[in-house]
């Protein structure tokens, strides 16, 4: 479960510098355990003692890095603290966590996040940060500062969060990233999730609603049409189970998203980009429609037939063009797809799963040129015996979602895959008590588009190619492993002298391995790895490459150790040489 989560950059809080706040905390907690250890040995205090628990740790880390020849960001001196705790009292629970880093970066946004989610049994409360998954299509796990609670017992759910959804953003022509970094309004909003659950049987009915305050921002920058917008979403969730093999359901959402609530009212019906006419229950719940105003839709309808053997299940997906909420991430909108997916499980063996499908868009006809394609994934599992493992992957479709450059706050970077395929296989050679040998393959290939509109790299495609073979040899008696292997890989990367071009870079090489603990209980340990490369542009010089990594671990008692780390990476692509060092040294307590 989530607890309080407390991040800071370069802020102070209740005029009170960060650190001095967290080292107050972290004290605090250290109190507490050993307090209550005390607590638990005075008197008559059993009952007590099991009915208040605190466990958690505190982790100090610092890192030194030297650079030459690359653009890189990373600090040339950084620490952090990092404390976690767990409150126990009777039937409440508290997690808590905090860390403070130190950073040396200039940042233009420095950001704070902190956080509480204690719970009694099947009542949750929420303060703060937090992200809550109440509706694929309405509210979905974008990150609320506020108030909520969430009650769960066997037969319903009520849940209920209200706050900030985004923070201001204001145009600042003295940053060097106000031309990268769109401005944005401070975002408030809510969202309520009632339902029903029994079984494998659901009902789920979600209403959030989102608008930016107009009166946060008096600048604009004209690079990046940003407006004030407003958002109301329904979202539903229906699943019938159909005796113990059969179900039918569906999901959906309706999104009504007004992209500039200055527009000019229109007492007739508003129209979206997609031409659907907004109906007329939609103005009982947004009153402020206007001719900016887009009725959006998307749904998935599905069934099934399980079995342990054998497994299908349809469905039928359909998404509006530009449909989007303020509450959910990125939609690959303007989109239909027909799926079947089979599974198979003849034994614990083997496995096969699967899907084939349908996918095209242009739903409306208004585009130049429609889409077809045909979707498919499979995913073999072979396991004959506990010495092979096999496992093979392969589709051509999907989309993953990652953090954007850490200079833009609260930006996305999406990517389309277009195909992708893995196979890995693992032989054990002999597992004793003694001696354990082992080879592995690995290969993985995967084409993939970055759509995202404010990254210089939007439209551009990305291709990659890996593959790795090793074999591992551990000697268990003495405690001592060594590995060796070979690798090759080929991809799209930036030239470090200049960040706005990509070329194809490709490497291959051998690396090799030890390791070996010492003293009684493993209280030290030793890791060594080492990987000398080509490395080149496809179609250009190629050079040599090395990557060097040293790691210790010293147990200093049960419940404290001290890990130091050192690497070392040298490179040269066309005429600019990099050479890389870090060191890191972390110092942990459990309590």
């Amino acid at each position: 479960m989530k607890g309080i989560n407390i991040i800071h950059g370069k802020q102070s809080l209740c005029g009170v510098s960060t650190i001095h706040c967290f080292l107050f905390l972290a004290m605090l907690m250290c109190f507490e355990a050993k307090a209550y250890t005390a607590w638990a040995h005075d008197g008559d205090t059993t009952k007590v003692s099991k009915s208040i628990k605190m466990r958690g740790g505190i982790q100090l880390q610092s890192s030194i890095y030297t650079g030459k020849g690359n653009r890189s960001y990373q600090n040339p001196f950084g620490w952090s603290i990092n404390a976690n705790a767990t409150l126990s009292i009777k039937q409440w629970s508290f997690p808590f966590n905090a860390a403070y880093s130190k950073n040396n970066r200039t940042f233009s946004h420095p950001f704070v996040r902190y956080g509480i989610s204690p719970q009694i049994k099947s009542l949750k409360f929420h303060l703060g940060y937090r992200s809550l998954q109440f509706s694929n299509y309405a509210f979905s796990s974008v990150p609320m500062l506020g108030a909520g609670f969430e009650y769960k017992p066997k037969v319903f759910y009520i849940g209920l969060m209200m706050g900030q959804l985004q923070k201001q953003v204001k145009f600042d022509t003295s940053s060097q990233y106000y031309t990268t970094t769109p401005h944005k309004y401070n975002r408030r909003g809510y969202a309520a999730k009632v339902g029903l659950h029994k079984g494998r049987s659901t009902f789920n009915l979600t209403y959030f609603k989102a608008w930016d305050r107009d009166d946060t921002l008096s600048m604009y920058n004209p690079t990046f049409n940003v407006r004030p917008a407003a958002n109301t979403a329904l979202g539903t969730e229906l699943i019938l189970a159909l005796g113990r093999h059969v179900y039918i359901g569906g999901l959906g959402g309706a999104s009504i998203y007004t992209r500039n609530i200055r527009g000019v009212s229109n007492d007739s019906i508003a129209r979206s980009v997609g031409g659907t006419s907004i109906p007329s229950w939609a103005r009982s719940i947004d009153k402020n429609i206007n001719a900016t105003s887009q009725y959006l839709i998307a749904y998935e309808l599905k069934a099934g037939f399980n079995t342990k053997i054998i497994d299908i299940d349809f469905s039928y997906k359909h998404i509006s063009p530009d449909f989007k909420t303020m509450g959910t991430f990125y939609f690959q909108a303007d989109n239909e797809q027909i799926t079947v997916s089979p599974s198979l499980h003849l034994s614990k063996k083997f496995s096969l799963n699967g899907s084939i499908g349908l996918q095209s868009n242009n739903l409306l006809g208004k585009k130049n040129q429609t889409t077809k394609n045909k979707i498919y994934a499979i995913n073999v599992q072979y396991n004959p015996s506990e010495k092979l493992q096999t496992n093979i992957n392969y589709s051509n479709f999907g989309s993953t979602i990652a953090s954007e450059n850490e200079l833009q706050v609260d930006s996305l970077s999406i990517r389309n895959i277009n195909s992708s395929i893995n196979a890995n296989v693992q032989y054990t050679m002999v597992q004793s008590k003694e001696v354990t040998q082992q080879i592995s393959c690995n290969f993985a290939k995967q084409a993939t588009e970055e759509v995202y509109e404010y990254n210089q790299y939007a439209g551009h495609d990305f291709a990659a190619i890996n593959g790795t073979i090793q074999y591992s040899h551990s000697i268990n008696l003495k405690k001592r492993s060594w590995s060796i292997g070979a690798n090759f890989n080929q991809n799209k990367n930036i030239i470090p002298s200049v960040s706005t071009q990509l070329i194809e870079v490709k490497s291959y090489g051998a690396s090799m391995g030890f390791g070996q603990s010492f003293l009684s209980k493993d209280r030290l340990m030793l890791n060594t790895n080492l990987t000398i490369n080509t490395l080149g542009e496809v179609g250009g010089n190629s050079h040599l490459s090395i990557a060097s990594h040293l790691s210790g671990r010293i147990k200093l008692s049960k419940k404290q150790q001290f890990n130091l780390t050192f690497g070392y990476n040298t490179s040269k692509i066309r005429n600019t040489q990099i050479n890389q060092l870090t060191t890191s040294a972390t110092l942990s307590q459990q309590f």
